[in-house]
């Protein structure tokens, strides 16, 4: 880099000058009075170049995503000293190193306990908790038991068979005394025919009843436009904790389980991890 010279150092020199020129000018009149000469100009010190921007984890990472549209990145201190993890929005979770010049992605885990344990999973689920925590009554749709050992969340899609068999364990389910509450997920987005449907459900007087309709391939009228539902908040939610298929299952304590459970296995797990 050119190394630059101070933008003050020629005007100082040309104002002291000047100065000395108007005391002698002013003095024709009469006997000038001696003039000391003019100090040399100081020289100013050189500005050092401002240092280039250090990289960061994210900062090759965000040149190769910029073709993507940009999707925010989320970074956090990982375990391993020296390495970063990244949480690309609606994707993985990348582990980079802090000047951003390698990553790598898969399973990292932490062997300091009595069992290892998969450092995203455990990332994930906390994150999963606080997120069911955040939610109000009323938002998900309740099936199964009303005084219940424990209680899951499922992330589901009414065209999804495996969905369909999971809601047709509802009453081994309400038996084993598990609540289920489910939250929409409908996998083909805003413009599928799934997501037109579960709104109807979401806007229906009975929403369970709505929702047992479509479980079973029958279909309902389309919503009002004016009803509003959190069909697309829950999707929302379901794509930052990393959803992508149905039905995925969060335990209260904020495990994540993906894909179909039989009920007498996914009630154990619901107990054994029904949080505080």
């Amino acid at each position: 880099m050119t190394q630059r010279t101070s933008k003050f150092s020629f005007p100082v020199a040309a104002l002291a000058l000047g100065l000395s020129l108007a005391v002698l000018s002013g003095c024709k009149d009469k006997e000038a009075a001696p003039v000391a000469a003019p100090a040399p100009a100081k020289e100013t010190a050189a500005a050092a170049p401002a240092p280039a921007a250090a990289p960061d984890a994210t900062t090759h990472l965000r040149r190769l995503l910029a073709s993507q549209g940009n999707p925010k990145l989320t970074v956090t201190d990982s375990p391993v000293a020296g390495v970063k993890a990244v949480a690309i929005e609606n994707g993985p979770t990348l582990y980079v190193s802090e000047d951003g010049t390698h990553a790598f992605q898969g399973v990292l885990l932490d062997l300091r306990g009595e069992q290892p344990v998969n450092v995203a999973d455990a990332a994930r689920s906390a994150k999963a908790k606080e997120a069911i925590k955040a939610l109000k009554e009323g938002e998900w749709v309740t099936f199964g038991s009303t005084s219940p050992l424990a209680h899951i969340y499922v992330f589901t899609d009414v065209s999804c068979g495996y969905c369909q068999k999971l809601h047709a364990d509802m009453p081994k389910l309400h038996a084993l005394g598990i609540q289920v509450r489910y939250l929409a997920f409908p996998r083909g987005g805003e413009n599928s025919a799934a997501w037109g449907q579960m709104q109807s459900a979401w806007c229906a007087e009975d929403r369970a009843a709505a929702l047992e309709k479509l479980f079973k391939g029958e279909s309902l009228p389309a919503a009002a436009a004016t009803c509003e539902t959190p069909v697309a908040s829950q999707h929302a939610l379901g794509l930052d904790l990393g959803v992508t298929g149905t039905p995925t299952i969060v335990l209260a304590d904020g495990d994540v389980l993906g894909g179909y459970l039989p009920a007498e296995e996914l009630a154990k797990l619901a107990i054994a991890n029904k949080g505080e």
